[in-house]
């Protein structure tokens, strides 16, 4: 096989490297493929994303099933829906906020998917688009780091509908689909804008805020009927009123913080309905990213490297709003300490110190470093406390922009105080965790320790 060539770009630290090394001419996402990883067990998405974004627009053709943590399937014929949040790679389902699914014909339907037809499919960082054959429909979805848009081609002859399901969530089994919502509010203002927020609880009880905009107003609305009583969001069908071949856009903004911060976002971001442009700036955030290293080899070798890279910045995901201190979460440290934090602070510097200081802000709310959180929130997912690697490295490699003390004494109370799955009295008497103590795991909770 002939051997990869690899040159690193540190582009943040010495951008004039670009004129020696990398042309700005190449464009690297063609080499990314986001269907990868997409089947089977690798639980990727192909939707539409920014790096280290908050939104993930992405199709939905399962879910109530371990695999579907991702929410999709490339073997599957049948798409559901389009949901504005995803998580990338997990073991564990969560996300898929916000279920939108375009359709014609009638408005009450007890199936409102259709068959795609898969050579419709396309993807490539920060664009997914497909025909959805049953409706005649193209769906297209590009994004910003808050916000998604969608351009809705309804080419069928049949009035064009939206339906938006406030309920839906990636869950792992049937029975969380209907209770995993605690609470929601959905606020209409005039026929073009919808408003509100939804607390669930799957891996952490979060709330989401949102504001939903479209390009042409609704002519009518329908709530459909719950499934079962314990849902606590609606779902509703919008009409509108096109001509075969005309186009609904659909702009979606989100916040961890509240709908003012949702429409800041919005209006910040996707001011515009200019569903080219959006698209157009998110390819260059992607190749801006990507170009960062450069490699010679086939180009099958180029396809397998710059994909690996596409999935490397998907997360973390920052969940401040725009124009705010950066805040990340999505943090699976487990799986990110020992060679995706490092690789950060070679090509991505710019990140790492607003890293850190997404875990000291963690352990400022709940009294340790974060484990595995989503949602600036700890899921306690896998073992042991591998912020305090990422926090070293960093250190030793001169980053400066967190407090060293702070982040010695949130390394010590870590390592010190017992928090879940951290039993230091068990471990400083033993210096290990003795199976007929602790049930679970012991062996491998003494070894990450």
């Amino acid at each position: 096989m002939k051997p990869i060539k690899i040159l690193i770009v540190l582009a943040v630290l010495q951008p004039h490297l670009y004129s020696q090394g990398v042309s700005k001419d190449i464009d690297f996402t063609k080499y990314a493929n986001p269907f990868v990883g997409a089947a089977e067990f690798g639980h990727c998405f192909p939707g539409a994303c920014v790096p280290f974004g908050n939104i993930q627009a992405s199709p939905e053709t399962g879910n109530c099933n371990w695999e579907y943590c991702s929410g999709y399937q490339y073997k599957d014929k049948r798409i559901s829906g389009f949901a504005q949040t995803r998580l990338n790679g997990t073991g564990c389902p969560d996300l898929g906020d916000l279920l939108i699914m375009p359709f014609s014909g009638e408005a009450r339907r007890t199936d409102y998917s259709s068959e795609i037809n898969k050579s419709s499919e396309q993807a490539s960082p920060g664009y997914y688009a497909v025909q959805l054959a049953d409706f005649d429909i193209k769906a297209e979805a590009t994004a910003s780091a808050h916000s998604a848009i969608y351009r809705l081609t309804y080419n069928g002859g049949e009035v064009p509908h939206l339906l938006i399901d406030f309920q839906s969530n990636t869950v792992g089994n049937r029975n969380d689909f209907s209770n995993h919502v605690l609470d929601s509010n959905v606020e209409f203002d005039g026929d073009r804008t919808i408003t509100g927020f939804t607390r669930t609880k799957i891996w952490v009880d979060r709330v989401y805020y949102y504001v939903i905009e479209f390009s042409r107003p609704y002519s009518a609305k329908t709530e459909l009927e719950k499934r079962n009583n314990g849902e606590k969001a609606p779902r509703h069908v919008f009409g509108f009123e096109l001509k075969p071949g005309e186009q609904l856009l659909v702009k979606i903004a989100l916040s961890a913080t509240s709908v003012e911060g949702a429409k800041r976002n919005l209006h910040a971001e996707v001011p515009a309905w200019d569903f080219d442009l959006v698209r157009s700036d998110a390819g260059k955030l992607w190749n801006s990213m990507l170009s960062r290293v450069r490699i010679d080899g086939s180009r099958a070798q180029k396809n397998i490297f710059y994909t690996a890279m596409y999935h490397l910045f998907i997360q973390p995901n920052t969940i401040a709003d725009a124009g705010e201190k950066p805040q990340y979460s999505t943090l699976s440290l487990w799986d990110t300490y020992r060679a995706a934090h490092p690789l950060y602070t070679i090509i991505a510097p710019e990140k790492v110190d607003g890293f850190i200081n997404s875990f000291l802000g963690q352990y400022d709310r709940q009294g340790f470093l974060p484990i595995w959180a989503l949602w600036g929130k700890e899921t306690f997912c896998m073992i042991g406390n591998h912020s305090v690697p990422v926090i070293v490295d960093a250190y030793l490699k001169g980053f400066k922009g967190f407090d060293a003390e702070k982040a010695y004494q949130a390394i010590k109370t870590s390592l010190t105080q017992n928090h879940q799955k951290s039993d230091w009295a068990t471990y400083n008497k033993y210096g290990y965790y003795p199976f007929d103590l602790v049930n679970a795991e012991s062996v491998s909770r003494t070894l990450e320790s």
